[in-house]
């Protein structure tokens, strides 16, 4: 299978080369991860935002280059992440965005837990689907 991978770091600052979680140590563990899948990330699959907020989801080149590699066919079946937080720090615009990508037939996968299908991003449907039942959009109480 080709996958594909999503990198983001918020500052210059933040994730620096030494804890491992700069863009290029994501891109590498993403390539380490899909290697051990037998899997291949795509050079082209690679979708990047460096120095950009996880609140910020209009102004971030590489999410809408990801979001636009989906159609009509996106040319990954995988989507690797370092994990959640890096898609987004919102957590209703990122379940949007994970809905939107397993929509295409992407599955989602972190590089360091599985499937994030059947873990961080389920918890994080989990914890939106309990704020709905709080009384927040579905009309009840």
């Amino acid at each position: 299978m080709i996958a594909g991978a999503y990198v983001r770091k918020s500052d210059a600052d933040e994730r620096s080369a030494d804890d491992g979680q700069s863009i290029e140590r994501q891109r590498e563990h993403a390539a380490a991860y899909a290697a051990t899948k037998g899997w291949r990330l795509d050079p082209a699959c690679v979708f990047a935002d460096d120095e950009v907020s996880g609140g910020e989801f209009k102004k971030r080149p590489g999410l809408t280059r990801l979001l636009g590699a989906l159609a009509p066919k996106p040319a990954f079946g995988a989507l690797i992440v370092m994990d959640q937080s890096r898609l987004g720090r919102d957590t209703i615009r990122t379940l949007s965005l994970v809905q939107a990508i397993q929509d295409a037939g992407v599955e989602i996968r972190t590089s360091g837990s599985g499937s994030a299908s059947g873990g961080i991003c389920s918890r994080a449907r989990a914890r939106g689907t309990a704020a709905v039942g709080r009384g927040r959009g579905d009309g009840t109480r």
